[in-house]
């Protein structure tokens, strides 16, 4: 697949509950899809995979600065008043948008806008930089929106926090086998089987493979399998 294009939701490794709760609330007419993590965490990736599901009769607009996956299910719009998103968005929001995406609220106007938007009817999803799904909270008061405006029924629809997870990579990584136990030189291994009571035989267990493959990145897979908080109104 074109990394330019969406992933399937179903190749996220998603919770089955948070799949659930997203596609869930992705087809409500009002409220307020946010996502938090750090940068690097797939926010945009689980963002995008979600409003490929998007309903055909709807009419989805994004802001994006850079545009780092097209679809196209989504009318993308590159940010070109980059002192001033707010200016851009007042523009986009003239439009028919049933659906908003921001790739990142930072700043207050944008926020307030935003949150404008969900509260005339509207559905819309964004990200923003939070430890935690209730510190999503937190983080638009940081930017002067009232708590009051965030606490009104149909605005906070869906709160989740994602970090990306490392795994072996399947391709490359090693099976434990009785025969790598009984090795001498395996001390560390043999002591750690002992003390959790393991049994090669029946876990299914692997060690990584220090010189890597083609597929993953130093050995390691960072693959779409993520940490979910989720916080649903």
């Amino acid at each position: 697949m074109d990394q330019s294009e969406p992933l399937p939701i179903d190749q996220l490794n998603l919770p089955e509950e948070t799949k659930r709760l997203l596609l869930k609330n992705l087809h409500l007419k009002q409220g307020a899809i946010l996502t938090s993590g750090p940068m690097g965490s797939g926010k945009t990736v689980t963002m995008t995979s979600l409003l490929n599901n998007i309903p055909d009769n709807q009419q989805v607009h994004t802001i994006e600065d850079p545009i780092e996956i097209r679809f196209n299910k989504i009318n993308f719009i590159q940010n070109e008043m980059k002192d001033n998103p707010s200016e851009q968005l007042k523009l986009v929001l003239r439009q028919n948008v049933s659906v908003l995406y921001l790739g990142e609220l930072r700043d207050e106007q944008t926020a307030r806008m935003f949150l404008k938007h969900i509260k005339t009817g509207h559905l819309g999803v964004a990200t923003t930089h939070a430890n935690s799904a209730m510190g999503v909270v937190m983080r638009l008061k940081d930017l002067d929106v009232p708590l009051v405006e965030l606490a009104a029924p149909g605005v906070l629809s869906l709160l989740m926090a994602q970090r990306l997870e490392k795994k072996l990579c399947s391709h490359c990584r090693i099976p434990i086998t009785n025969d790598m136990l009984d090795n001498p030189n395996n001390y560390d291994l043999q002591m750690i089987f002992s003390k959790l009571q393991l049994n090669c035989s029946k876990e299914g267990l692997f060690l990584r493979n220090e010189k890597g493959c083609q597929h993953c990145y130093m050995a390691v897979s960072y693959t779409h399998l993520r940490a979910h908080e989720t916080k649903a109104n």
